[in-house]
């Protein structure tokens, strides 16, 4: 169930890492197909993608995620 409230930033943000994990983790997760967005200074334009979740490591707080290659990046 999600918390409702948070004392703390750091509580939050230790919170949304163990989200992230379990829907690495889970194949059906809501969570597991984020959406990664870059902005383009040059076009002044978004670029939008919706990608894989695959490992998420929370001690090093980093995340790994997959893209299918055919599409434009």
């Amino acid at each position: 169930m999600p918390k409702e409230r948070f004392d703390t930033a750091g509580e939050m943000l230790h919170y949304c890492w163990h989200l992230l994990f379990r829907a690495s983790q889970e194949r059906s997760h809501p969570m597991q197909t984020p959406v990664i967005g870059t902005y383009d200074p040059d076009t002044r334009e978004p670029h939008l993608r919706t990608v894989i979740l695959r490992r998420v490591d929370i001690q090093q707080r980093k995340i790994d995620f997959y893209t299918d290659i055919r599409s434009a990046k």
